[in-house]
């Protein structure tokens, strides 16, 4: 428990010192781009595109949504074995 609570951790360690150290002031500044112009590229040749990735992430979004309210019935192994063959035994992943 504590190994998995240190790793989530400690990337947000990392990335926290690495914004506090280097600020915004630091980085180079690019010049804005207009919302005009932002407009017309995604309204433009990669319309298409936008939309049919924005469609396979709805339909993930909704997928996972499913399979958590079944309770993840749908990956459980089936309780069936084969006469004559022994079953493999069950992995313990926690304590």
């Amino acid at each position: 428990m504590i190994l998995s609570v240190l790793s989530g951790f400690l990337p947000a360690a990392l990335l926290a010192g690495a914004i506090l150290t280097k600020g915004p002031k630091d980085l180079p500044l690019k010049p804005e781009v207009p919302l005009e112009r932002l407009g017309q590229f995604l309204s433009g040749p990669y319309l298409l595109a936008f939309e049919l990735i924005s469609v396979v992430l709805l339909a993930a979004m909704v997928g996972a949504v499913v399979l958590g309210l079944r309770g993840g019935k749908a990956h459980e192994p089936s309780s069936h074995v084969s006469p004559g063959i022994p079953a493999a035994p069950r992995l313990r992943l926690y304590g």
